[in-house]
């Protein structure tokens, strides 16, 4: 049985949330969570995932990058409150790195070491506790939700930046089911006539209409988008 190592201090019985689309993992990070003192939530996909963070207000969360067809970092993004979180990647990705990181979160690649997974999640909850059960004194750039979402167009399409922060930013767009944004998109702020280039890092289907997005804005533009960000409130 893989036990926690001894040097590590865990909160028992802390709660851990488990996404993934694939049953046999689940089962698996729930045997092994359970065996270490944890409670495992699993849920297979990303709706159920923004359910169980608000019944099941876990202390944790463990999230693979590609939920389906959709990206575990929007859990992480629209989470009602900042959670610990761990990011389960296929293979080393920047990008996504990046913007795992933005958000204040840790990763690890796959194949996972169960003794390693273990130690990372005993020292995040370690840190969260420090910190009054949040990570946000973890995040280099927190994110900013805007009191009044900004009107952008992006690809020609109508849409609202909704939260910001120093690299990156979430909007939402009309975009229709069979339509397609492109890896690197240019958000312009019409009534600014201002536009920043960012690097599509997850979309979410809210309705058949609308994407929700998050991006990370490409080092050429960051000396834009930060002076952009005085003038947003």
């Amino acid at each position: 049985m893989i036990r926690t190592p001894p040097s590590e201090t865990v909160e028992k019985m802390s709660k851990i949330l488990v996404v993934d689309d694939d049953s046999a993992t689940r089962e698996r990070l729930a045997i092994l969570l359970a065996g270490a003192g944890y409670k495992a939530v699993t849920v297979g996909n990303v709706p159920s995932a923004m359910q169980a963070m608000t019944d099941a207000d876990p202390d944790l969360l463990i999230t693979d990058v590609r939920v389906g067809m959709q990206n575990g970092l929007h859990v992480l993004a629209m989470a009602p409150k900042s959670i610990p979180t761990v990011v389960v990647m296929e293979h080393t990705d920047s990008t996504l790195e990046a913007e795992a990181r933005r958000l204040g979160a840790d990763y690890v690649v796959k194949p996972i070491s169960p003794e390693a997974l273990l130690s990372l999640i005993a020292r995040m909850l370690e840190e969260a506790k420090g910190q009054g059960a949040s990570n946000s004194a973890r995040r280099a750039a927190p994110r900013r939700r805007l009191v009044i979402p900004v009107a952008i167009r992006v690809v020609d399409k109508p849409g609202r930046v909704l939260d910001v922060s120093e690299r990156g930013v979430g909007f939402e767009v009309g975009v229709s089911r069979d339509g397609a944004l492109p890896p690197d998109v240019v958000l312009n702020f019409v009534s600014i006539g201002q536009s920043v280039t960012a690097k599509l890092v997850w979309t979410l289907e809210r309705d058949e209409s609308t994407w929700i997005c998050g991006a990370s804005i490409t080092d050429d533009a960051l000396p834009r988008w930060r002076a952009l960000l005085q003038t947003l409130s």
